[in-house]
């Protein structure tokens, strides 16, 4: 619910943190696991935990009042540790002390939805690093995206080769594991894929995707990037629907070259993309855009992690299996994902 809430206006900057919590009930912190030791150091100073609940005769010593655990985990924090007494000056004492905590970096609500995404039910923290597959015709950035990313994120010149017009360079599969800026216990591994509608038949690029696929069968997918061309008039396939479907967790259709200032004006990219939502059927919140930069690739890789998909590598290779023998697949391509990822 709090991610959901926060995801309603990604951009927006979160100032300050305040945990509430019963003085009595110090024991029932080691089970919120963002305060954990090695979690705790990411939200301060930016993070105060609010105390409630004090006897009237006590007198105020957090350092007194911090057991082992979670006494550790917060020994260098106490000066954030403020106690609130249900009165307006109390309430106003801690606002002004929390304008004064300056975060190390801008805080949005984007990040910290992605941050507490990892801890909820279906958070990916202890289950290995996000998966991400790329899919799309030839040339419509694939492997581009996966270059932007790593190099920024690695200091890198190491990247998969760009093709240049319709001719693929992407021959097979390829991964790439990929350190997240934000933490960097965390990873994610991006899946650079054949293109289609290139030299080589579809149906021969998607045997490839389905191989790779069986080869880890119980690995988890949990995202799928189709990319497109918006300075491109080719289409994904106008046989895609229904309309109005909602929106699918962890798959966008994300569009690319809008840098591109020969094909086309920034107005005229803007009207090829509402009449692409209108022929896919995708909702708005189903679309994105890769600006060709570091920071619109990881803001894409940020909404997966939020709302990703939980499937099986062997269970989407014997979904796409019904779409290896028509040449015409990717005219069914998205109503498949559609129907197997139930949205």
């Amino acid at each position: 619910m709090i991610v959901d809430w926060l995801i309603r206006e990604p951009d927006t900057t979160i100032d300050g943190i305040l945990y509430m919590h019963n003085i009595t009930q110090w024991h029932l912190l080691k089970k919120v696991k963002f305060l954990r030791p090695e979690h705790i150091c990411q939200w301060a100073p930016g993070a105060c935990i609010v105390t409630t609940n004090w006897p009237p005769d006590d007198t105020w010593k957090p350092e007194e009042k911090l057991p082992a655990y979670p006494g550790e985990a917060l020994k260098e924090f106490t000066s954030n540790i403020m106690p609130f007494d249900f009165t307006t000056t109390s309430a106003w004492e801690i606002i002004s002390k929390l304008k004064h905590l300056k975060a190390p970096t801008v805080l949005t609500a984007r990040k910290l939805a992605k941050y507490l995404s990892k801890f909820s039910a279906n958070g990916l923290h202890d289950s290995g690093p996000l998966t991400i597959i790329l899919l799309g015709q030839t040339g419509s950035g694939k492997s581009s995206f996966i270059r932007t990313v790593k190099n920024m994120a690695d200091g890198t010149q190491e990247h998969p080769i760009v093709g240049k017009d319709l001719s693929p360079e992407t021959i097979d599969v390829n991964e790439f594991m990929i350190k997240d800026p934000d933490d960097d216990r965390d990873s994610v591994r991006l899946v650079d894929t054949p293109g289609f509608n290139g030299n080589v038949k579809d149906s021969e690029q998607l045997r490839k995707i389905r191989e790779w696929l069986k080869k880890g069968p119980t690995s988890k997918i949990h995202g799928i990037l189709y990319l497109h061309e918006i300075t491109q008039i080719r289409e994904i396939g106008s046989s895609v629907r229904p309309k109005d479907i909602p929106q699918p967790p962890g798959i966008f259709l994300v569009t690319t070259k809008w840098d591109d200032e020969i094909n086309g004006s920034r107005e005229e990219k803007e009207a090829r993309e509402i009449g692409l939502q209108e022929n896919l059927g995708f909702k708005k919140g189903s679309m994105r855009r890769f600006e060709n930069t570091y920071e619109s690739a990881w803001t894409i890789l940020d909404d997966v992690r939020i709302s990703p998909a939980t499937v099986t590598q062997y269970d989407l290779a014997m979904k796409m299996k019904k779409l290896v023998g028509p040449e015409n697949w990717s005219s069914q391509f998205i109503e498949m994902l559609a129907g197997f990822f139930g949205f």
